[in-house]
C-alpha cells in the first residue's frame, strides 16, 4: 500500500536545534522545512524525507544570520540527511547566511530504478566545511556527498561558498600516527 510523508514545518527568529525529524513514507516521501538564525543538528540524530517505495521528499534547511552545524566534532555515529528513494532522490537544500559545517554526518539524495536527486549547499558568507574521521588502521567516519543511482542517471550535487570549501581532518579523531 502506498502512502504519502507529511509536512515538519520549523520557523525561528533565533536559533534552532534539533535531534531527528522524519517525514518517510512508502510512495512519495515528505518535506522537512528548518529556518533560524542558525541551525545545529545534534550528534547521533538523523533528518530523513525518504520513500522507502517511491521518490524522496525535500529537506530544506536555511540560517538567516549564523551557522548551520551538523553534529559536532569526534562525531562517529554514522548520522546523516537523507532525501533517498528507490524510485528517485529527492530535494536537499541547506542555504547558510555564514558557514556551514558538517562533522561526519553524510548528504544523500540517492534513487534506485529512476535519477539520483538534487543536493545543493550555500554558504553565502563563509566557508563549506566536511569534517572527516579516521582512526587505524581501518574505521571511517565521513562526510559524503551522495546523489547516485543505481540503475539511472546520477543526481547534481552543487557547492558554493563565498570562503572556500574544505574536507578537514577532524582533530578528535585521527589516530593515523600509528606506529608499530
Amino acid at each position: 500500500a502506498g502512502g504519502t510523508g507529511g509536512s515538519i514545518p520549523l520557523t525561528a527568529a533565533g536559533s534552532i536545534t534539533t535531534r531527528a525529524l522524519f517525514t518517510d513514507a512508502p510512495t512519495q516521501a515528505g518535506s522537512i522545512t528548518v529556518q533560524g538564525s542558525s541551525y545545529q543538528l545534534i550528534a547521533g540524530h538523523n533528518i530523513s524525507a525518504k520513500g522507502s517505495s517511491g521518490t524522496g521528499g525535500t529537506v530544506s534547511i536555511t540560517s538567516t544570520a549564523g551557522d548551520i552545524t551538523l553534529s559536532s566534532l569526534g562525531n562517529t555515529t554514522s548520522n546523516r540527511i537523507d532525501v533517498s528513494g528507490t524510485v528517485a532522490g529527492g530535494l536537499l537544500k541547506i542555504n547558510s547566511q555564514a558557514n556551514f559545517t558538517t562533522y561526519e554526518t553524510s548528504l544523500n539524495a540517492t534513487g534506485g530504478s529512476a535519477n539520483g536527486g538534487i543536493i545543493q549547499v550555500t554558504a553565502s558568507t563563509g566557508t563549506i566545511n566536511l569534517y572527516q574521521g579516521t582512526t587505524c588502521c581501518a574505521t571511517y567516519w565521513n562526510a559524503n556527498i551522495d546523489s547516485s543511482s543505481t540503475s539511472a542517471i546520477g543526481g547534481s550535487i552543487q557547492l558554493q561558498a563565498s570562503t572556500g570549501i574544505a574536507s578537514v581532518q577532524d582533530p578528535n579523531i585521527n589516530n593515523n600516527n600509528f606506529s608499530v
